[in-house]
């Protein structure tokens, strides 16, 4: 059937309805109009909002959704959804009976699982093994409860969103009206740090503005984001399976901070602690060669 015969289907409403919900209503519209394999794709983008089209150029990194098949745009908006649904009802069994301590313990275990597809990991309330030491002010990063982690995963979504002209003071106040309780702003840090640690360089790069007009406006102590950037440190081992160019990624996280002067290299290596020994010099490495192509420093030379 031609698709000028064919009737427009509705745009994927994220407040209203879930993602399943959604495809197995589109494929029944394509059932009804007998459409062909080799139209869904270009049919299912055309009914796209912006919003769902940002994402879905955001999850196709390095290509773009047109270059990607129907069933592989379904796959990757299902893994993503998948994520938060999965965190979601981690929290609601917390929340329905189980102790504190038996919840940490299952988030504790299934760290490695989620931190392999890129999403939400615990937040303990312990010290991790490779401490900053001195570099933080406290030592207490407590678990976000379930409202909380709900307000945390939609900031991050909202930066995902946004493009390359977006305000970053405006992208603050969007977290300041959220209304998140300061001792859980690690943990949105965090987050930002994880969801865009494999997305396009434009991400990352202002996630690192959005942090700096933190900092900037005095939202986040340094302490905050540097339990946020020790805890990726601390999961490099189980991330740089899937992200081979993950201490290249991570630099563009901190170079802008350093360069600002919010963060010091010995904030840094001490974050790092964990990893020094046997990445220290791919660290060093990608810090100074993002800090000069950000920044225009000469190259140096062997003496």
């Amino acid at each position: 059937m031609a698709m000028d015969h064919i009737l427009p289907f509705r745009s994927f409403n994220w407040e209203k309805e879930t993602w399943d919900d959604y495809k197995k209503k589109l494929e029944q519209h394509f059932m009804v109009y007998s459409v062909e394999e080799g139209m869904k794709k270009t049919m299912f983008i055309d009914d796209c909002d912006s919003k769902t089209y940002t994402l879905l150029r955001g999850l196709c990194q390095p290509k773009t959704p047109v270059q990607k098949s129907y069933k592989e745009l379904c796959d990757l908006l299902t893994q993503y959804f998948s994520i938060s649904s999965n965190v979601d009802n981690e929290a609601n069994q917390c929340s329905a009976g189980s102790s504190s301590t038996s919840c940490q313990q299952q988030q504790s275990s299934s760290m490695q699982g989620r931190s392999s597809q890129h999403g939400q990991f615990p937040q303990s309330t312990d010290p991790l093994p490779c401490s900053s030491g001195s570099a933080t002010i406290r030592t207490n990063f407590p678990t976000p409860d379930e409202e909380t982690e709900a307000k945390i995963h939609q900031f991050s979504r909202y930066i995902n969103l946004q493009d390359d002209e977006t305000d970053t003071v405006v992208i603050v106040q969007v977290f300041k009206d959220l209304d998140i309780e300061p001792k859980y702003y690690h943990a949105a840090i965090s987050q930002l740090f994880l969801d865009n640690i494999d997305r396009d360089s434009r991400l990352r790069d202002l996630v690192a503005l959005v942090i700096s007009e933190m900092f900037e406006q005095k939202v986040i102590a340094k302490a905050d984001y540097l339990h946020a950037l020790e805890e990726m440190f601390y999961m490099a081992d189980d991330l740089i399976g899937d992200i081979p160019q993950l201490y290249e990624n991570l630099a563009s996280f901190y170079v802008t901070l350093l360069k600002q002067r919010y963060i010091t290299l010995s904030n840094v290596r001490n974050a790092a602690q964990c990893v020094l020994q046997r990445s220290g010099a791919t660290l060093l490495k990608e810090l100074l060669l993002q800090y000069e192509a950000l920044y225009a420093l000469k190259r140096l030379h062997n003496t």
